[in-house]
């Protein structure tokens, strides 16, 4: 391997972002580590366009990390011409999500591994290690979703409903074999499902099922989404479990996660905190901390740090004032409370720090409050219920975190 080629696709909007990635993974790269080989990284940013400013930037960029740890930025432009023609759907207005599809098209022939991340996703390890990993004859190496039902639907009768739920895998990260991505002809069968199927879960969908059976499973620890701090339940656990992991596996990838996902409404440059970690750590923390040190764009990051520690301010103490109502038994006064609350806001109270081992539950519990007050009476009136169900499972949550 002459380098180590990683996939981002990225708006002009989103670049900041997708630097504060490049920034971590060099900054978790041991130099010592690689025995004076080195090799560089190979960023290669898909994107539908990129203003000459922002390509000048990238170029800044490359050349500041660089002295880091050896790197090369490559901007690709792509057209959406075929996803528009198969009446793909777009993810936040665009098509980029799938470009990723097309990669080998921009990728040096000689590649033997390439390693595809999501922007929103922060790097806490040496990520050599993950090309390091032998994919036995598999095309490409993944991490498992949560658990759900997952049904592709036929555009027409020819073809028979699928269901992808064993094996769905989240395509935030992607380890593929190069050679045999293309020896299977994997890009040709991709184009050729457009056809066949509505692909609702974008890339994600399409991957699964044409990589069905042609994956190894990864550590869950190479792709942790951020809500496993909060919400998991594993297989051997029994009843509804949404993670196709052992208890032991998702301990090990909640305490050290070597890379966090902030997929989904989770991001770090809108809420600050997002949850709390096993360690006491607000999972928004470690993507700040490398945003006040991404070279270029530092700047561009910093400004939007004020808001993001505002956003979920009201949320955290009301659920923090209902949870201290819970706590004394006061549960028939939890509606009541919320109600006012919601309608007469909360002043002072606001401002205060509530205790790290509080503020997830806090939060789930402000969400189950705020959802109950637009629903109206009846939904208010099971809150207790609700809020007395979160206690339990957390309880229980951390006992299996704790190995209790």
């Amino acid at each position: 391997m002459q380098n180590y080629p990683i996939l981002l696709t990225a708006t002009e909007n989103y670049v900041p972002f997708a630097t504060c990635l490049i920034t971590s993974i060099i900054y978790n790269t041991n130099k010592i580590v690689g025995g004076g080989q080195n090799k560089p990284y190979c960023f290669y940013i898909l994107s539908d366009f990129l203003s000459k400013s922002t390509q000048e930037k990238l170029s800044k960029l490359q050349a500041k990390l660089s002295i880091i740890y050896p790197l090369e930025i490559t901007i690709h432009l792509c057209d959406d011409a075929e996803f528009r023609e198969n009446n793909l759907p777009k993810l936040n207005e665009n098509y980029l999500c799938f470009y990723r599809l097309l990669f080998e098209r921009f990728l040096d022939f000689s590649a033997q591994k390439v390693l595809y991340l999501d922007v929103d996703m922060i790097v806490l390890w040496d990520l050599r290690e993950i090309f390091a990993m032998d994919l036995e004859d598999k095309v490409c190496g993944v991490v498992l979703d949560y658990k759900a039902n997952r049904l592709l639907m036929p555009k027409d009768e020819s073809h028979p409903p699928l269901n992808l739920s064993q094996g769905y895998f989240n395509s935030g990260l992607l380890l593929i074999d190069v050679q045999k991505w293309r020896a299977q002809e994997i890009e040709s069968q991709i184009l050729h499902s457009m056809d066949s199927y509505h692909f609702k879960e974008h890339d994600q969908s399409i991957l699964s099922y044409i990589l069905k059976d042609k994956v190894k499973i990864l550590p869950l620890y190479w792709n942790v989404l951020v809500y496993y701090f909060i919400n998991a339940k594993t297989k051997e656990e029994g009843g509804n479990f949404n993670i196709s992991y052992t208890r032991n596996q998702l301990n090990n990838a909640l305490k050290n996660p070597k890379i966090v996902h902030y997929y989904l409404d989770y991001k770090p440059w809108r809420d600050d905190k997002i949850y709390v970690d096993t360690k006491g750590e607000f999972l928004g923390k470690y993507w700040w901390d490398i945003a006040q040190k991404t070279p270029v764009f530092t700047d561009e990051l910093m400004r939007l740090k004020e808001s993001a520690s505002q956003a979920r301010v009201f949320q955290a103490a009301l659920g923090f004032l209902l949870l201290k109502f819970a706590r004394f038994g006061l549960y028939f006064l939890l509606p009541i409370q919320a109600y006012w609350i919601m309608k007469k806001g909360l002043d002072n109270q606001a401002s205060q720090e509530i205790p790290r081992g509080d503020y997830n539950l806090s939060i789930e519990i402000s969400k189950e409050a705020i959802k109950a007050y637009n629903k109206g009476k009846g939904r208010l009136l099971a809150l207790p219920f609700r809020i007395l169900n979160l206690q339990k499972r957390f309880q229980l949550a951390k006992k299996r975190l704790e190995g209790l």
